[in-house]
């Protein structure tokens, strides 16, 4: 494996202040976006009422305009704020205070390779329509149709701009910046890819999602995390991660969320019975595991 992408951080400055100043940048963002986020959400409480009398009389008449259709877009929109402030303390602490360009968090040349993004977005994408496909035709009943033309178009222009901003933003701090500093340090890149995967993990431990089983859901989300660490490791440059996230998010956005989900979404489907967590886990790591060896099968050393 080059070491080029990880070596990036030698096109700033690296003294550790910097990367001490970096960290406060960055957590002031990231507090900053959920404060203002905390403030919206409170705003909306205030308007509850005439929401939830807006939703049941949007339910009765199977509505798409108004107030029906308000309460995706706000959960989605305030959900995505601290990822914006994110953005902006990550772009700072790499532009300014690293002073190194700002896209060698992507690649060591600091230029996008969209082929690579595209081709991790569309892999990891059919591989999630393979998998409802195998458990459609298994177990139909765990979902129910939720499908409305005019709401998902309208929501699927909203999600095409903001879940990459969300999906990219994680990727540039943790595959990106995370990884290219604590790399300085861990050498061995098995090692440095579990190091760099806990934090991205734990940071997802209060998704609703691990209600359903919080030992073996957490260690779903340390699969993909530990998947995207090695795909970013051996490709030597993030598209492929960037893809790969984008791809996960918007599937669960537009074609199948869960009705426990805490972002909701207009989805084709909504998935409202669950698999059991150990096999959620199981097909989450074969599924890594197919799309590693797939991505690099003209490597002969996929490690």
């Amino acid at each position: 494996m080059s070491t080029s992408f990880l070596n990036a951080v030698h096109q700033g400055k690296n003294h550790w202040k910097y990367y001490l100043l970096s960290f406060l940048c960055i957590i002031t963002s990231a507090w900053l976006g959920v404060f203002i986020s905390t403030l919206f959400n409170n705003l909306i409480i205030k308007f509850s009422f005439f929401l939830d009398k807006g939703i049941a009389n949007c339910q009765l008449t199977n509505s798409w305009v108004g107030i029906c259709f308000l309460p995706w877009l706000t959960n989605y929109t305030v959900n995505t704020i601290p990822f914006f402030f994110l953005f902006i303390g990550v772009y700072i602490a790499t532009q300014w205070i690293h002073q190194r360009r700002f896209f060698t968090l992507i690649n060591s040349t600091a230029s996008i390779q969209w082929n690579r993004l595209i081709l991790g977005f569309c892999v990891w994408f059919l591989l999630l329509g393979i998998q409802l496909l195998i458990e459609l035709s298994w177990a139909p009943q765990h979902f129910e149709w939720s499908f409305h033309p005019l709401q998902w178009l309208v929501f699927l222009l909203l999600a095409l701009i903001l879940t990459p901003l969300q999906t990219s933003t994680e990727e540039l701090l943790f595959r990106g910046y995370f990884l290219q500093s604590v790399g300085q340090l861990i050498k061995p890149p098995v090692v440095l890819a579990i190091a760099t995967s806990l934090p991205f993990a734990m940071a997802h431990f209060g998704n609703s999602e691990m209600n359903r089983g919080s030992l073996w859901t957490g260690l779903t989300y340390g699969v993909l995390s530990l998947f995207l660490a090695a795909v970013t490791l051996k490709d030597n440059r993030l598209e492929l991660a960037l893809g790969i996230h984008a791809a996960n998010n918007l599937f669960i956005l537009l074609i199948v969320n869960s009705a426990d989900s805490s972002l909701r979404s207009p989805s084709l489907l909504t998935q409202i019975a669950f698999l059991d967590p150990q096999v959620s886990f199981l097909t989450t790591l074969i599924g890594a595991i197919a799309v590693y060896a797939f991505l690099f099968k003209d490597d002969r050393n996929l490690c």
